[in-house]
């Protein structure tokens, strides 16, 4: 896939993988690791609630340190474990 092949008669040098995966690598990894999960949810029903409810969820859990849930809210908060819309919204 990562082959450059002619793709038509306008001559365009990169195949389809290749020009996502260029604009792959410009993401930081944030970025990747959140579209990374929205990849296992149904394109229609992700919102950011989802993520939010989940982080709200576990200011009541006495070892949340030890979910598995725990490193990826960590990430995608900048290790501060409390929301923020502005935040979530540049990583989106």
């Amino acid at each position: 896939m990562t082959r450059s092949l002619p793709q038509s008669i306008e001559k365009y040098p990169s195949s389809v993988y290749a020009t996502w995966d260029l604009s792959w690598e410009k993401l930081d990894e944030q970025c990747k690791i959140f579209l990374r999960l929205c990849s296992f949810y149904h394109y229609e029903g992700i919102s950011s609630k989802i993520f939010q409810r989940a982080l709200d969820n576990l200011s009541g859990v006495e070892y949340a340190e030890t979910l598995a849930c725990y490193p990826l809210l960590s990430y995608l908060t900048s290790q501060r474990m409390n929301w923020d819309e502005i935040w979530m919204d540049n990583i989106v």
